[in-house]
């Protein structure tokens, strides 16, 4: 991409993302960060899932400094508990069943970061499933 035209990075491995940004007709390339979701112990989810999209933009924008990176996250809330990806199969079994009984509480954070001025415009999305 020219200068006055960044490239822009899906900095997620969501297959959901990219189908969303493909149908919004941006012509974008996927570059996943490598561990960056990691929970917060106490921060509300809302920040949680902010700081987790921003650290996973931040990563992408490191090594592709003439980008425009996009970072997203979701977690999963229940009673205020965010459900973090499950450890191994029984954790999923059991989260699953847990999130069955009630209502699903989702926080979703996509921060634009242009990797050249540090400019960053966040888009909290709330959503209640």
């Amino acid at each position: 991409m020219t200068a006055d035209k960044p490239q822009i990075i899906l900095a997620s491995a969501s297959p959901r993302r990219e189908r969303l940004l493909r149908e919004l007709g941006l012509r974008f390339i996927v570059v996943c960060p490598d561990g960056i979701e990691e929970l917060d112990g106490g921060a509300a989810p809302d920040v949680v899932a902010m700081q987790n999209a921003q650290r996973k933009a931040r990563a992408v924008a490191g090594r592709h400094p003439h980008s425009m990176v996009i970072g997203a996250d979701t977690i999963v809330v229940l009673d205020g508990r965010i459900f973090g990806k499950p450890r191994n199969r029984e954790d999923g079994r059991l989260s699953r069943a847990s999130l069955a009984r009630y209502g699903i509480g989702l926080r979703r954070h996509h921060p634009r970061v242009d990797a050249q001025t540090g400019t960053r415009a966040d888009r909290r999305v709330p959503q209640q499933d």
